[in-house]
């Protein structure tokens, strides 16, 4: 809103729609800090997949160089198991397809976190600079109105010499 137009409308509509920005920005900043914790959640979990990930391409790195009759074992517990080579690579590319697949929708969750706390943070910024007008404005008035008092009274002044 125009600053100048704000200030033409009578005192209670201003005060209403002051506090209707006041509780704007107020929403907005709970939301974004609800924002940035998500996000931060998001980048907690994303550092886990990560190494999840990095983990399980070198299994699968590992598992590339041996032979195709070497016998592979698995720690269930404290006992070991002894697994299927096949079956031990197979159960490593779907870990780490389904790594892949969470990264990616991580990644997403992030980019929708950054652009909707920039919208939070763009429309918190637009209100403090209105807000900021406002009182610059208001200031302007409040001089401009002690500068004519004072003229007038040094009128006054004038016509009792």
């Amino acid at each position: 809103m125009d600053v100048k137009k704000f200030l033409k409308q009578n005192v209670q509509v201003q005060q209403k729609q002051i506090v209707a920005y006041a509780k704007e920005v107020q929403d907005k900043l709970d939301a974004l800090k609800e924002l940035q914790s998500k996000q931060e959640g998001s980048i907690s979990t994303q550092r886990n997949l990560d190494t999840q990930l990095t983990e399980n391409r070198l299994v699968r790195e590992e598992f590339e160089l041996l032979e195709d009759d070497a016998e592979v074992f698995k720690l269930v517990g404290p006992t070991l198991v002894k697994f299927d080579l096949a079956d031990a690579k197979d159960n490593v590319e779907k870990r780490i397809s389904f790594f892949d697949t969470k990264v990616q929708r991580t990644e997403a969750d992030l980019k929708k976190y950054s652009a909707n706390i920039a919208a939070y943070r763009k429309r918190i910024n637009h209100i403090q600079a209105f807000f900021n007008e406002l009182q610059v404005e208001q200031q302007r008035q409040v001089q401009q109105k002690q500068a004519q008092a004072a003229m007038k009274n040094q009128k006054r002044g004038n016509k009792k010499k």
